[in-house]
């Protein structure tokens, strides 16, 4: 599986059933599932002006990746707005190794550096 349309056509072998995400096409759509989420009228609407200001509604069509830009937006007082996509990835990944720590009580990942040099290598790999 791939969220990345330009792989799609190397990963998808002959086959009798395909799936597709159906996932938020339009503003309202994306707004009626921050609002769940982040559930205040006003923080919403900040929310979702950030992410067509930024041209990142391709990437708030995902339903999980939707759900980490929200978790990106709640913790931004603290650790502030994503600058690039690059960023924003980089901060998925890092909020998922704090979901992991918490869980783990503590025998968790500590941070995305400590992964980079595998991640990069990873990413060469696939792009090769």
């Amino acid at each position: 599986m791939t969220t990345r349309p330009t792989k799609e056509h190397e990963l998808r072998p002959p086959s009798h059933a395909q799936f597709e995400i159906n996932g938020f096409d339009s503003k309202e759509k994306i707004k009626h599932f921050a609002s769940k989420f982040l559930r205040d009228q006003r923080v919403t609407e900040e929310f979702v002006e950030y992410l067509y200001e930024q041209k990142l509604n391709g990437i708030a069509e995902i339903p999980l990746l939707l759900l980490m830009l929200c978790l990106l937006w709640k913790e931004k007082d603290s650790r502030g707005i994503p600058t690039s996509r690059a960023n924003i990835h980089e901060r998925f990944v890092q909020t998922l190794f704090d979901s992991l720590t918490v869980k783990d009580l503590g025998i968790g990942l500590k941070s995305v550096d400590d992964y980079k040099e595998d991640l990069l290598i990873q990413i060469r790999q696939t792009s090769i």
